[in-house]
C-alpha cells in the first residue's frame, strides 16, 4: 500500500503529520538545538493541526520533575541564567531538563502564555493533567521578562 493510499485510509493522522510544523516535532522529540535553531525561523504563534501552539505542546509535555526542577532553577537565579544562556547539553541530560530548557526558551523568545488553542485553553495552562503548572509557567514568564517594557506582570 503506497503512502496516498494510506494517508486516504487513516486521513486524521495523515493531516496532522502534514499539518504539524517542525518547531512542533522538535518540542515532541526534547530536542533542545533544533528548537532553539527553528525558534528564530518559525513563529511561535503557527498552530499545529490541533490547534495548539508550540508552547501548547511544550507545557503539555512537563512531568512533575521537569516542575520540581524549575522551582528549583528559579530559586537559584544563576542556575537559571545559565538554561537560559548557555543551555549545557549532554549525553546524560534527562528529558525533564530538555523539555525545561525548551519552555525557558519559548517563553524567553516571545511566546505567548495566554495564547488560546481551539479548545479555549491557555497556553499556561495547557497542562490539565496537572493543575499546578500554570502558576510556575506564569512564574517563570514573569522572571524571563522582568525586564521587557511589555512584561504584563509589572
Amino acid at each position: 500500500m503506497d503512502r496516498e493510499t494510506r494517508c486516504t485510509a487513516i486521513n486524521i493522522q495523515c493531516a496532522a503529520v502534514k499539518e504539524r510544523y517542525a518547531l512542533h516535532y522538535a518540542i515532541r522529540g526534547s530536542n533542545v538545538e533544533n528548537v532553539q535553531a527553528l525558534i528564530d525561523a518559525i513563529s511561535l504563534s503557527n498552530p499545529d493541526v490541533f490547534g495548539n501552539m508550540p508552547l501548547h505542546t511544550a507545557i503539555g509535555r512537563i512531568s512533575n520533575n521537569t516542575v520540581v526542577m524549575l522551582k528549583r532553577w528559579m530559586l537559584l537565579p544563576e542556575m537559571l541564567q545559565e538554561h537560559i544562556h548557555t543551555p549545557n547539553i549532554t549525553a546524560t541530560t534527562t528529558r525533564d531538563e530538555r523539555d525545561a530548557i525548551i519552555l525557558i526558551a519559548l517563553l524567553r523568545n516571545g511566546a505567548d502564555i495566554e495564547a488560546l488553542n481551539t479548545d479555549g485553553v491557555t497556553a499556561a495552562s495547557a497542562d490539565i493533567n496537572d493543575s499546578k503548572t500554570e502558576p510556575i509557567v506564569r512564574q517563570l514568564f514573569c522572571m524571563l521578562n522582568e525586564l521587557d517594557e511589555l512584561n504584563p506582570c509589572k
